[in-house]
């Protein structure tokens, strides 16, 4: 019956069903004490026009620790939805329907229909599973920017077209700078095409460079300006997010104050070198792998920067990890898919999928 359905109906079927079914789970969850300061400053910004760190929150603690692009966010939840839990629930609900979709054409490069929706349903299912602290903070924000930087990034390595790959570039520099001002760690991702994917030995990478530059600057510097209008503001800026940051908070955690959730991370990576060894071992190519060792490269360095950035932060908490679980799933995916596709037992197949997703389900 599967087989005789329209793709199109099939894959529509599918989005549908996350999306009314899986990632509505989000509004069931209240704020985290996080949370609840970012919304104090995003009401602040929305009503009084206050920029964080210069009319509200310079003196307190935890305000100091946050980069202050998810204040903007909560704001403009506030304007669209109200100053409510569900109006900054439905904003996270609409960030993770755009992360599903991106996710699910960054998993089409290399995998199937099929792998490629098990990828964002499982992104979907991963992602409220919890806990509560999990729920809409800013790493989750930071998912979809980040998925659309890897996204542009593909399309720019395989498009030829030097006007289109330059208005490519300058979207994934766009988007890698968004990601930068939800959590500044994020920034590797921008240096990582540039080991993997374009060889700056030569002419052509040097300006993809500069394209990228030129979009990354233009969110930089847009997100800068209200605090060069203000005597001292960037003065200011820097004093409570940078040296802040390293002379203050930096000393606060250790690896020891890790999330539980570090061992899933583990455990997936875990997964991927073992299908790798067996493949090895077996002397055969995995069907669902990048089309060039470049791309291959880039897969394997956008992981190691996700995971980079988490571990400098030293305090490993579960939220951290958004942005690596999204971006892991096609793998995770591809893995499981060519393990289920062994199985002869349709039965066996169809009692899996129940048992995995009834197990995952909140």
């Amino acid at each position: 019956m599967l087989r005789t359905l329209d793709p199109k109906k099939w894959l529509l079927a599918g989005f549908t069903g996350i999306a009314l079914l899986v990632l509505p789970v989000i509004f069931l969850y209240p704020f985290h004490a996080d949370i609840d300061i970012m919304q104090v400053l995003g009401f602040a910004f929305a009503r009084y026009h206050a920029l964080p760190y210069i009319e509200v929150g310079t003196s307190n603690f935890f305000f100091g620790i946050l980069p202050y692009g998810p204040v903007f966010l909560h704001a403009a939840s506030i304007l669209l939805f109200g100053n409510s839990e569900f109006g900054l629930h439905l904003m996270d609900y609409l960030f993770q329907v755009g992360s599903i979709l991106v996710l699910y054409r960054i998993g089409r490069f290399w995998l199937d229909q099929a792998p490629a929706l098990l990828a964002s349903a499982s992104y979907a299912l991963f992602y409220i599973l919890g806990p509560g602290q999990y729920i809409s903070q800013r790493d989750c924000f930071a998912v979809l920017p980040i998925l659309l930087n890897i996204w542009l990034t593909i399309i720019a390595f395989r498009t030829k077209q030097k006007g289109t790959k330059a208005l490519l570039l300058i979207g994934v520099g766009i988007f890698g700078g968004l990601a930068t001002w939800i959590r500044p760690t994020f920034a590797f991702i921008l240096v990582v095409p540039f080991f993997s994917l374009f060889d700056l030995r030569q002419t052509s990478s040097w300006r993809a460079l500069a394209f990228e530059t030129i979009g990354f600057m233009l969110v930089m510097c847009l997100g800068l300006l209200p605090y060069v209008l203000i005597p001292g503001g960037l003065s200011t800026f820097y004093l409570v997010t940078i040296r802040y940051n390293f002379e203050v908070y930096s000393h606060a955690f250790n690896l020891s104050d890790y999330s539980r959730r570090v061992w899933i991370a583990v455990a997936f990576l875990a997964v991927w070198a073992l299908a790798t060894v067996y493949h090895k071992y077996k002397g055969v190519q995995s069907k669902y792998r990048p089309e060039t060792p470049e791309e291959t490269r880039y897969v394997v360095a956008v992981i190691v920067a996700l995971l980079a950035g988490v571990v400098i932060m030293k305090r490993l908490a579960s939220y951290h990890f958004a942005p690596f679980f999204a971006c892991f799933m096609p793998i995770l995916a591809a893995v499981i898919w060519e393990q289920f596709n062994s199985m002869r037992s349709r039965p066996l197949r169809i009692a899996i999928i129940a048992l995995g997703v009834a197990g995952i389900y909140p």
